[in-house]
């Protein structure tokens, strides 16, 4: 890992402190995570406009085909049709294997 820091504004920083509170984390666990999820996102979306099938895209961000859908559904795009479809699928393919 690499350490970044960075200067966040003061009302951000705030809700750093009251979430590493509410949930006895360090403040840097609370932004590493936000940033995390927030790259994640990006990265699904990319591949997803790129052409990359929802399992081609859950391989090349190392996380499951489950995430992948759930960053999809967060962003309600054209994409909810297959996403229901590949999930529908999923399910199918779970309960036979």
């Amino acid at each position: 890992m690499q350490n970044i820091n960075v200067n966040l504004p003061a009302n951000i920083a705030e809700y750093v402190s009251n979430k590493s509170k509410d949930e006895y984390l360090s403040k840097a666990a609370v932004v590493r995570q936000y940033l995390i999820n927030a790259i994640l996102e990006e990265r699904v979306l990319e591949c997803r406009k790129k052409g990359c099938s929802i399992s081609k895209t859950a391989e090349l961000n190392n996380v499951s085909v489950p995430k992948v859908l759930e960053v999809l559904a967060k962003f309600g795009s054209e994409e909810i049709a297959d996403i229901e479809e590949d999930y529908a699928m999923l399910k199918a393919y779970s309960k036979t294997h």
